[in-house]
């Protein structure tokens, strides 16, 4: 009787090992896939939905994928700490040899560049020196002066240094205009006379981002309420107007909006300390802030 309880047994079984592998269109899948799909006349279907549904799924599991309806032309969506598109959307970013993907903001649904300005990729941590970028100095374009070569995630060889400012906006040559140390700082632009309009929209002048993309305002940043984590934050630090010195990489980052009040330019502070996040008033357009632009939608 036992050896027939057994034997049934392993009948059973058989059926269970036999599905491990699943064939659709063949019987004979490959032995490194659990499930293949062969087909002539037909394609494999995602999961269509929008920004908005995306977003409320409730802790995604990585690799999770879906098809995004309203995603810029629509995307194939794969999650891994965020929303990433793996579709056809690589950007060449100017000469610089750069490639930036889209990344969807869970907080906003907005779509921003995955990475800093000349960064090498999107951040693993908020000290991963290989994702702190490109430092730039407010409304200029990318000429050299922003290259900061990263040997570490506290230090990098920065490009070189003057204190004669550029009476126009392309000042032909790739040094970092800076300003005299105080007490005897005259001025607290790269330019001569400040031009307000140069980082306004997506046909700014000297606008430094792909196509399609422009520098975020302050009401953008505000909108996204998980900032650091959503937009995959690098603490890169910013270079000082006085000397050009780097400051705090790896402690904090700061991060160039387009919005100008009372002629100072606003920018966003992210602290390691508490994760401390402000919005601040930047009189200093000579400093050099990290660079993180948002897609167009206007």
């Amino acid at each position: 009787m036992k050896n027939k309880v057994f034997l049934s047994l392993g009948i059973l079984l058989i059926p269970l090992v036999s599905i491990a592998q699943v064939g659709i269109g063949t019987a004979d899948p490959h032995p490194s896939a659990i499930q293949e799909i062969k087909s002539t006349t037909g394609g494999f279907l995602l999961p269509r939905m929008t920004v908005k549904q995306m977003n409320a799924i409730e802790d995604p599991a990585r690799g999770l994928m879906i098809f995004c309806r309203n995603c810029g032309q629509g995307d194939v969506m794969i999650f891994n700490t965020n929303w990433v598109s793996i579709s056809d959307h690589t950007i060449l970013y100017g000469n610089d040899g750069k490639v930036y993907k889209e990344l969807i903001s869970r907080s906003s649904g907005r779509t921003w560049l995955d990475r800093n300005l000349g960064a090498e990729q999107m951040a693993t941590s908020y000290d991963d020196y290989k994702a702190y970028g490109s430092l730039y100095q407010w409304g200029r374009l990318r000429d050299g002066h922003e290259k900061i070569g990263w040997t570490s995630s506290d230090w990098g060889n920065e490009s070189g240094f003057t204190i004669v400012q550029s009476d126009t906006i392309v000042p032909g040559h790739d040094d970092f205009i800076g300003s005299p140390p105080a007490p005897n700082d005259p001025h607290n632009d790269w330019l001569e006379t400040s031009n307000d309009n140069l980082w306004q929209g997506v046909n700014g002048i000297n606008n430094p981002c792909p196509s399609g993309f422009r520098i975020p305002t302050k009401e953008e940043f505000e909108a996204e309420t998980n900032i650091i984590n959503d937009l995959r934050l690098a603490y890169s630090g910013y270079r000082e107007s006085s000397y050009g010195s780097l400051n705090y990489p790896s402690f904090q980052a700061r991060y160039w909006s387009s919005s100008i009040v009372n002629n100072k330019v606003i920018y966003l502070e992210v602290k390691t300390i508490d994760n401390n996040i402000q919005i601040k008033e930047e009189s200093y357009r000579n400093r050099g802030l990290s660079v993180r632009c948002i897609k167009d939608e206007s």
